[in-house]
């Protein structure tokens, strides 16, 4: 009787131990493929543009333009007025960061920031390797454009070759959604006027010789009060 219990026994692993491999398998290989490595393209500026010279998706088709070729990528691609330029992102310096909007978004819910081109999703940036957080995708460190605060530098300057303008490495690192946002000064077109300001005209005119037609004649400014006789 005991032999017979025994037979069953082997039958069982016998017959069950392939199906539990094959499932093993069918759930393992989407982690396997999800954490295959990808080997950056790096960011090599050798002309000091503010622009990659190995990558640049301009108009988000999901084509890299130095190459002609596709790369792997998560973000979505919209044209509502037909200009043939993605409405949901653009690369244009090449860092593999939206120039559109740097917040951590999944609007699909992939488990994929949109917003950056990291297709295995293992929180390192495809393009320059550099590893971002869900407060920062460090577009500011690579490029012309500073993704985190909206700006594009007119004048890039990187006197050192890192690849990061040389003003935004004075400044603090942007991080999204911190309230204590710190002042800082942007003026890189030589009027002394903080970049995105501009002065409002008098409200009247300084100078009588300057003065407009309805002051022809007489000082704009008004004149004094007559003084009251003394009392004797």
């Amino acid at each position: 009787m005991r032999f017979v219990y025994v037979f069953f026994a082997l039958m069982l692993i016998w017959v069950g131990a392939p199906l539990w491999a094959q499932e093993t398998a069918v759930e393992t290989a989407p982690t396997q493929a999800n954490t295959t490595a990808i080997k950056p393209f790096g960011f090599i500026d050798a002309n000091g543009d503010g622009i990659n010279d190995r990558f640049r998706d301009a108009d988000g088709n999901g084509m890299n333009d130095r190459t002609g070729l596709p790369y792997p990528h998560h973000f979505g691609f919209a044209d509502k007025n037909g200009n043939r330029i993605n409405d949901l992102y653009i690369d244009r310096d090449g860092d593999g960061v939206n120039d559109l909007s740097a917040a951590y978004a999944d609007s699909n819910g992939d488990g994929h920031c949109d917003n950056i081109v990291d297709y295995n999703g293992d929180r390192r940036n495809d393009i320059t390797g550099l590893h971002y957080k869900g407060f920062s995708l460090q577009g500011y460190r690579y490029g012309f454009i500073d993704e985190e605060r909206s700006i594009k530098h007119r004048r890039f300057i990187d006197e050192n070759g890192d690849g990061m303008h040389d003003h935004t490495a004075l400044l603090p690192p942007p991080f999204l959604g911190n309230k204590n946002k710190m002042d800082y000064f942007i003026e890189e077109d030589g009027d002394g006027i903080i970049d995105g300001r501009r002065l409002r005209a008098p409200q009247r005119p300084i100078w009588p010789d300057r003065a407009p037609r309805r002051f022809k004649g007489r000082s704009p400014r008004r004149p004094p009060r007559p003084h009251p006789a003394p009392r004797r």
